[in-house]
């Protein structure tokens, strides 16, 4: 206990964070975030009221800087195609850089409505910026539709971070190297071109 008080809200946030990656939103308490942050539960408290309130901190600190990293890939180039492929790669280095974040979502299940909603409201940008890129290059409706892709194109990028332990064994028990985390990275931008090069354009298609 004999940190700086002013440095208590960031290891609160890092303790928080660090255990509802490990263990899960609903099994990590208050109390466990202050032991972990070596500070008093009712100093926890004070700082962020309550556990849902420091799991919204957390998650909407992450989508906010998320959208500024996607935004910024997007305005470097002015075709669609590389946009897209600029604005994935910048979603992989990010969650690579962050990868608490997607390992939280996965462990929330329940679902709150309230952190549903806060959350939903949080990702819609993210989303709506994907989106518009993929919808330049692909049909509006069907299993080919822009939101049917943008999901698979960032289930891709996701599921390495989320479930990289159990696919251990096919990365001589490794899936987070340095050389494992690049050449899946170029696996996505291998898979984007490889399904956009079968989509016809919205133009082609009318």
């Amino acid at each position: 206990m004999s940190r700086r008080p002013s440095d208590a809200p960031k290891r609160i946030l890092a303790a928080a964070t660090d255990l509802f990656a490990a263990q899960g939103y609903e099994a990590t308490t208050m109390q466990q975030i202050a032991s972990r942050a070596k500070v008093s539960k009712g100093l926890a408290h004070h700082h962020f009221q309550n556990k849902q309130n420091l799991l919204l901190t957390i998650m909407l600190a992450f989508y906010k800087e998320q959208y500024e990293a996607l935004r910024e890939a997007r305005d470097l180039s002015d075709d669609p195609r590389q946009q897209l492929h600029d604005i994935l790669e910048a979603f992989v280095r990010h969650i690579n850089a962050n990868p608490q974040a997607p390992r939280i979502t996965q462990r929330l299940s329940p679902y709150d409505p309230d952190v549903v909603e806060a959350m939903q409201e949080a990702q819609r940008p993210l989303h709506r910026l994907v989106l518009e890129k993929v919808s330049e290059l692909v049909p509006d409706h069907g299993p080919q539709s822009g939101r049917q892709l943008m999901m698979s194109f960032i289930g891709i990028a996701q599921y390495h971070i989320t479930h990289g332990q159990l696919l251990a064994p096919l990365f001589e028990g490794d899936a987070y190297t340095p050389d494992i985390m690049e050449e899946r990275l170029q696996h996505l931008h291998w898979m984007v071109d490889a399904v956009l090069d079968r989509i016809p354009t919205p133009r082609e298609g009318s």
